[in-house]
């Protein structure tokens, strides 16, 4: 993998590849939205039938969902490790 100090190359499955990527590292900023903005974000899509959490520690992603189904009127699945999904 890529490390902050700029490696030219990586390694991966014994096979030497070029890396061509700058990383910025911006401290104190959340790259994740915050559980009104992702509501307010879903509220958009009028064809939203069933919404499935599959990110966060298990108590966030609790207390998402129940917020799904108040705020929204939809069901929210957490996904179980391992488990397939057919969309």
């Amino acid at each position: 993998m890529r490390s902050l100090r700029g490696a030219s190359s990586i390694e991966l499955y014994h096979e030497k590849i070029s890396v061509n990527a700058a990383i910025h590292t911006i401290n104190g900023f959340s790259a994740h939205a915050d559980q009104t903005e992702l509501l307010e974000w879903m509220s958009a899509f009028e064809d939203l039938k069933k919404v499935y959490l599959i990110h966060g520690e298990e108590d966030k992603q609790c207390i998402f969902q129940t917020a799904i189904k108040e705020h929204l009127d939809k069901e929210a699945h957490i996904i179980e490790e391992e488990e397939y999904i057919e969309l």
